[in-house]
């Protein structure tokens, strides 16, 4: 009863009702008396009972796509609405999977995976690509496209995988019984058609239904992995040649003469098995340091498109050369947004309702490339913004009300208003959560290292200058991010004054350190930091630093070294002994979600 009522408690209402016509509201006001009789239902379930064919029925409502010839069946949006009992079953289900989904999906897929999002593939794929330029590596990157992705997924494969990953007969019993006979009718014009089977595709509005489409593909993307002749950037922690984010598959092929046929020969196969289609009129592939003979060779054997410059990937602009990632992503969102704020044209809109406007439908867009395209941004750029933002508000006459007081939060007196460059900030020191897990749970962040000379772990908390800190300073995301973190971190909520994290190993302003044991301290992670020497505002003895009964000539002396290097630090900078909000937030395990 307590996993129905969270799920009933997690589902909007509002939403609209399938064939049977019953809310969300009406199972969330009559739950009490519900519940049992539910649970009764869904516990029955076996392989001899399944969910009659009546609750299975959905609507299926088409809706046009904007300019686009309405005479023409692809150019309709199909929304297909199914009863809310069997979202509730669904649901149940999908509370109980989510848990187990990071074990049982590798984390090149990030789609519907707690704690993954779409920024992870596409900073990845940055860094792959200013990879590919440093090194002088030929490398091509080819977005696949699928078409009708989870309607197509083949049910006897499905349940072969589950059965395959370890899935119980209990379970497969109540997958069986939601895609056991379902049906659909079409809505047009306020009539609807005869109903009609569906045999294949995982159902729209269900919520299990993304969580069994990543695992559907998951076979596809470890044959992938497991395939030597298919070459990407093998490092030593992982083989970077596909990542995924649900349907949008990405492939980073360094070799491409010869893995490029063999990603189509499992591509196909997956096809066959699967019923997995890809649209090759939508699939693009762009190559980094190919040579025009490989790239006439590789037109030969790639159907898809080849652009020369960019490649489209998760909504954002992936350039072949870091330095336009900025121009590609940014410079088009901002005319975009001024233009359509010019052309608004709704006067009985109050100056209220356009700023919870723009917080609803211009704020998401850029809060994506933000996150999605961390590089550099002029100042110019926002100060653009907030002139167009209070032309929108204001029109032509004076503003009423100071743009601080608009931009402050409600709570603290003010109305809200987006002010885009604290969410860029935001935006990018998220990352340094991500930076200073141990061990990292995000791949790129393993590829980050490769810019920096120290452990990425220490880099934030590190005060020697940021030149002697990175190893290259032309890499497309670090430096600007430590550069925004070195002008903020004073502040009290964040990092000020020296942080318990200091390091004392791998710090440039302390060589004794750089040793590959100092003193054989456990230091519970990639580095040592200082608080883990320290004891009520003074350095532990060398006893407490290294148990044992005679410690010799050369530790005392190093442990003299460690004294010396801080006190001279403390005298001029106290030393905190609690974390701030910020460096709590870094040090959870695991990372927080919504940290933003």
């Amino acid at each position: 009863m307590e996993e129905l009522a969270l799920a009933v408690k997690s589902m909007k209402s509002g939403k609209s009702p399938g064939p049977d016509g019953f809310t969300m509201g009406y199972y969330k006001t009559f739950l009490p008396s519900l519940g049992p009789h539910f649970l009764q239902a869904f516990n029955s379930l076996d392989e001899h009972s399944t969910i009659p064919q009546s609750a299975l029925l959905a609507t299926i409502t088409l809706i046009p796509k904007p300019d686009k010839d309405h005479t023409v069946v692809p150019n309709y949006r199909p929304i297909s609405l199914i009863n809310t009992d069997v979202k509730l079953f669904a649901k149940l289900l999908a509370t109980r999977l989510n848990p187990l989904l990071p074990a049982l999906i590798h984390p090149d897929q990030s789609g519907f995976v707690t704690s993954r999002e779409a920024r992870d593939n596409t900073i990845r794929t940055i860094n792959l690509i200013h990879r590919a330029q440093t090194q002088g590596l030929p490398t091509i990157f080819l977005s696949v496209d699928a078409e009708k992705a989870f309607d197509r997924v083949e049910w006897h494969y499905l349940f072969g995988v589950l059965r395959h990953i370890g899935f119980g007969s209990k379970w497969m019993a109540w997958i069986h019984a939601l895609y056991s006979s379902p049906t659909a009718r079409i809505r047009i014009n306020g009539t609807h058609s005869t109903p009609f089977g569906i045999r294949n595709g995982t159902r729209q509005g269900c919520p299990l239904s993304p969580l069994l489409f990543v695992l559907a593909l998951e076979p596809f993307m470890q044959r992938v992995r497991d395939n030597d002749d298919i070459q990407g950037f093998r490092l030593p922690f992982h083989h970077y040649k596909i990542s995924a984010y649900a349907d949008d598959v990405l492939f980073t092929l360094t070799d491409p003469i010869k893995s490029l046929p063999h990603v189509l020969t499992e591509l196909r196969t997956f096809q066959t098995l699967s019923n997995f289609l890809i649209n090759d009129t939508k699939s693009e592939a762009m190559g980094v340091g190919v040579t025009s003979e490989v790239s006439r060779a590789l037109t030969v054997i790639c159907p898809f498109q080849w652009t020369r410059n960019s490649l489209r990937y998760l909504g954002t602009t992936l350039t072949r050369s870091p330095r336009d990632l900025f121009a590609a992503n940014y410079t088009p969102l901002l005319n975009t947004t001024l233009s359509e704020l010019r052309k608004w044209h709704k006067p009985h809109i109050s100056w209220l309702g356009r700023i919870n406007y723009l917080k609803m439908t211009v704020l998401p867009k850029f809060l994506y490339v933000f996150q999605a395209v961390p590089v550099k941004i002029p100042r110019d750029y926002f100060r653009e913004l907030k002139s167009g933002f209070l032309k929108f508000i204001w029109g032509t006459t004076c503003p009423r009300i100071s743009y601080g007081d608009l931009t402050r939060p409600r709570d603290k007196g003010g109305l809200g208003l987006p002010h885009l460059e604290s969410y860029y900030q935001a935006a990018l020191l998220t990352r340094i959560c991500d930076w200073s897990v141990s061990p990292p749970v995000k791949l790129w962040v393993a590829l980050e290292q490769f810019a920096f000379q120290v452990p990425i772990a220490s880099v934030p908390w590190q005060l020697a200058p940021i030149r002697t800190l990175i190893s290259s300073l032309d890499h497309p995301t670090a430096p600007q991010l430590l550069r925004l973190w070195r002008e903020v971190r004073s502040r009290p909520d964040l990092s000020p004054d020296i942080s318990p994290l200091y390091p004392v190993s791998h710090n440039p302003d302390f060589p004794p350190g750089r040793q590959r044991s100092f003193l054989d301290i456990d230091s519970d992670g990639p580095y040592l930091h200082i608080a883990r020497c320290y004891t009520e505002k003074a350095l532990s003895p060398l006893s407490l630093l290294t148990p044992r009964s005679v410690h010799t000539p050369l530790e005392h002396y190093k442990y003299s070294q460690l004294n010396h290097f801080v006190t001279r630090l403390t005298s001029t900078l106290p030393l905190r002994s609690t974390l701030t909000v910020f460096e709590t937030l870094c040090t959870m395990d695991p990372p927080p979600t919504h940290v933003l």
